[in-house]
């Protein structure tokens, strides 16, 4: 067995040692000698006989071009965290190679960096800035091109970059960075590869200017499809420069997909049905502060959450008040939402839960009321459906109870602050409930 620490030259560049270049090319197995810090230019190239697992040290932060050109036997390349730099041509051609991920503090890929190699997987750990030319050239292989941990979109100097391209590759990228990625310089002749993962859509949303070309409506989900195991849908805040303020009645109705969304702050308005029939629903963030009231047809969430174990509800710690018939379900055809929980932010500034709010809902687990809730709205838990614990044990004051119907059939416990407990029990409306009632 030859191992490579044995054959190599030293030669010293300012502080560091750099090994520069094999003597013995015709070795089978490498091992780097720790103490190093740069793989100097084309140090191992056209080693072919090198194969299985080659680890680079911690401590090399260069490696030049032609490095491991056409190192064809080597299957895995294992780089230090600390690695900073790949040149021209450092990885082509290792057409053995099963996957290559470069760590965070490479963040510029070079020409032809890591082409015409046999890897089925990119990974780049880092924030890249930028793409040369010809870097995943004729990578047949390669499926998938994650550039999650992008912060913007790093400029494309051409569109060689992925010439070649496997039909059925995927270029992973930021959901927030999406819209903006699929139609920059370069990256815009593989919009069709692009698809959005992490804190976002599994694709793309699509939009509608408002009459007065100050706002946009989501309407829907676009064209692309799904890399993971359903869509986390964020509705954010602005596009294109202008606040999204609304959700267009049926944007998103009969989506199975859908598993979890986010409402922003920024919304007004959700129309009819938006939500209907999205029945992988396990979880709902709602924080628009300024929603305006819905209508008793709206019934943007019936049947939400239908085929899971029920949604987790968090509603924002900048919402005041719970809109009128957020939630409402459809007591005629028996059609309403699967809640599991109701909680509330940290921090919540919810004073009011509007009438039905959440009115022939299932909920099946909990209600957890913020300290500062004051009243609760007509009919707003009214449902045969109700099977929860009602937690009000924060709560610095009794909120008003407009009508002695919580619950048609109340199951389980409504938990109060034990200092409240004698003026609970005989409040208006609440007194309906006493035996129901338990100090804590």
């Amino acid at each position: 067995m030859a191992f490579a620490s044995l054959n190599g030259v030293y030669v010293k560049d300012s502080d560091s040692r750099a090994f520069e270049r094999l003597i013995d090319r015709s070795i089978t197995e490498i091992e780097i000698p720790k103490g190093i810090t740069r793989i100097g230019p084309g140090a191992f190239e056209g080693c072919s006989q090198i194969s299985g697992t080659v680890t680079v040290p911690d401590g090399v932060t260069r490696i030049e071009y032609n490095a491991f050109s056409a190192c064809k036997g080597i299957t895995e390349l294992i780089l230090p965290d600390g690695l900073e730099y790949i040149g021209g041509s450092g990885l082509v051609d290792m057409s053995s190679l099963k996957r290559l991920v470069l760590p965070p503090k490479v963040t510029t890929f070079t020409s032809t960096m890591a082409a015409r190699s046999g890897y089925t997987e990119f990974v780049a750990e880092g924030d890249i800035k930028s793409v040369g030319p010809a870097v995943f050239q004729n990578c047949y292989n390669c499926l998938s091109y994650d550039f999650t941990h992008c912060t913007s979109v790093p400029p494309l100097s051409n569109t060689n970059a992925f010439l070649g391209i496997n039909t059925s590759a995927k270029i992973l990228v930021p959901a927030y960075l999406y819209d903006e990625w699929i139609v920059a310089t370069n990256w815009a002749a593989y919009a069709d590869y692009i698809f959005a993962v992490g804190d976002g859509i599994y694709g793309s949303l699509e939009y509608a200017l408002g009459a007065d070309g100050a706002s946009y409506t989501v309407t829907g989900i676009g064209s692309y499809g799904s890399v993971g195991e359903g869509t986390e849908l964020v509705v954010p805040n602005e596009y294109d420069g202008l606040p999204v303020t609304s959700i267009a009645a049926s944007a998103f109705e009969g989506n199975g997909e859908i598993v979890s969304v986010s409402i922003p702050e920024s919304i007004v308005s959700i129309g009819k049905n938006a939500f209907n029939g999205c029945t992988n629903i396990s979880y709902i963030y709602f924080g628009a502060a300024q929603m305006n009231d819905l209508e008793m047809t709206d019934l943007v969430f019936m049947n939400a959450g239908k085929d899971t174990d029920g949604i987790q509800v968090v509603i924002g710690n900048k919402v005041s008040a719970v809109p009128k018939r957020l939630f409402s379900g459809n007591a005629v055809t028996y059609e309403c939402a699967n809640i599991k929980s109701i909680e509330f932010e940290d921090g919540s500034v919810c004073t009011e839960i509007g009438d039905n709010a959440f009115y022939y809902c299932k909920i099946n687990e909990s209600f957890i009321a913020p300290a500062t809730l004051e009243s609760i709205g007509s009919y707003a838990f009214n449902s045969s459906e109700i099977d929860t614990v009602f937690d009000f044990s924060a709560c610095l004051q009794i909120p008003s109870l407009a009508s002695a119907t919580m619950g048609s059939v109340m199951r389980q416990s409504i938990l109060v602050p034990a200092a409240l407990y004698d003026e609970w029990i005989t409040a208006t409306n609440w007194a309906a409930f006493a035996n129901r009632i338990v100090a804590v």
